[in-house]
């Protein structure tokens, strides 16, 4: 048992160093990122936003943005895919249990140190 608290006691100081090394070289990359100088013969680029939008809510069909979206709900219900049903809920079943999984190796590493 004592020699699997040292290992794990390395483990997490390694990953540790891991973190505030990946931190100290973010940190070092943006302030080069800021000492670049933009080349004099390339001009700055200008944006320009409206700042009204077009009040009509018909699209080019004539159909009303409301219109519009109570059909596509309509064939959103209609067009249920019993394939992407279940893939999504296999995909919700193994995110849970990892989850679970998870939540029991923590606790048990808790109880462990506690």
């Amino acid at each position: 048992m004592k020699h699997f608290s040292i290992k794990l006691m390395l483990v997490v100081m390694t990953l540790g160093f891991c973190v505030v090394y990946g931190m100290i070289t973010v940190n070092h990359g943006t302030g080069k990122m800021k000492e670049i100088k933009v080349p004099e013969n390339q001009r700055a680029i200008s944006l320009t936003i409206p700042t009204s939008l077009p009040t009509s809510t018909h699209n080019v069909n004539g159909e009303s943005a409301l219109e519009r979206m109570k059909q596509l709900e309509k064939k959103g219900k209609s067009e249920s895919n019993p394939i992407s049903d279940h893939l999504s809920n296999s995909i919700s079943t193994v995110a849970k249990k990892g989850m679970n999984v998870a939540s029991s190796t923590v606790n048990l590493i808790s109880q462990l140190f506690l």
